[in-house]
């Protein structure tokens, strides 16, 4: 199945994919008016999560604080697919999901390893969004807007499809 035919099928489960396929995501804090930063992510579908592990005494920690309205963004490496989320941000203390996302790249973070005191998860619970799916590499869309500009006519750039998540918090 293509990922136009799985944006108009299942969008949602096209969002899932995505993320987990790519694992970086900028993310944001309730402070709209701070930068989003890049995050390596842990997408967890089945409890409508999005984990990430953070140095509680990073700005990034400071200005989440007790959690609050965000958004998270991800770009496949190719640009095919973009996605772009809102929903909330909160911190979290899990053991089983330090546990469950901890590698080797996060412990150079942590000086004592995963029991570090200031190692902490953030938790982003997407509420809505959307999914833009390209129908093409990069030739492939200027060939498109190339023809477009010469007939006049709209370049096939693509669909999108807008998502709500069921939140199991």
């Amino acid at each position: 199945m293509s990922d136009i035919d799985e944006l108009r099928d299942a969008p949602t489960d096209l969002v899932w994919k995505t993320i987990a396929a790519e694992g970086v995501a900028m993310v944001g804090t309730p402070d709209l008016t701070r930068p989003m930063r890049p995050m390596s992510v842990h997408a967890s579908a089945e409890e409508c999560a999005i984990w990430f592990i953070v140095h509680a005494g990073s700005d990034f920690a400071t200005e989440v604080g007790e959690g609050g309205p965000s958004r998270l963004v991800v770009t496949t490496r190719d640009g095919r697919i973009q996605v772009s989320l809102t929903g909330r941000i909160e911190p979290s203390r899990s053991a089983l999901h330090v546990d469950r996302f901890w590698s080797p790249m996060v412990g150079t973070w942590f000086d004592r390893g995963r029991d570090d005191p200031a190692v902490m998860l953030m938790r982003f619970t997407p509420q809505s969004g959307k999914i833009w799916v390209a129908s093409g590499g990069i030739l492939a869309v200027g060939w498109d807007v190339a023809v477009a500009a010469l007939t006049g006519e709209k370049p096939d750039l693509g669909a999108s499809a807008d998502v709500v998540f069921a939140a199991k918090i």
